[in-house]
């Protein structure tokens, strides 16, 4: 890619200068991708995920773009167009535990004592 090509692509890691800062957000990334495997907040997690891997997907190495990194930007869209998280997650396991909470305190058992 030529120079000029790079004002169209967007990485967070353009505004990172420090090394500690770069190492921090790199953790923070791995929980951000942790919190979308265990399907823990996963609509806000595969947003952060797609921005995630798109921005060390255009980071300024322009011989470091393969197929792997294109499939993986694919299937981060997919996740944020998808039922992300509605089936095999905490977030669907949270959300049953709640609703069956409810029902043990509806207001009709509370009329009926």
């Amino acid at each position: 890619m030529e120079e000029h090509q790079f004002e169209t692509l967007w990485s967070y890691f353009w505004y990172i200068d420090s090394p500690v800062t770069l190492w921090i957000v790199h953790i923070l990334a791995l929980v951000v991708f942790l919190l979308l495997t265990l399907g823990l907040f996963s609509r806000t997690m595969s947003v952060l995920a797609y921005l995630i891997a798109v921005s060390y997907v255009h980071r300024v190495v322009p011989g470091a773009f393969f197929g792997l990194d294109k499939i993986n930007i694919m299937l981060a869209m997919y996740l944020i167009l998808g039922p992300c998280g509605a089936c095999y997650s905490l977030d669907r396991w949270w959300k049953k535990r709640r609703a069956k909470e409810r029902a043990r305190t509806s207001p009709i058992d509370s009329v009926r004592r």
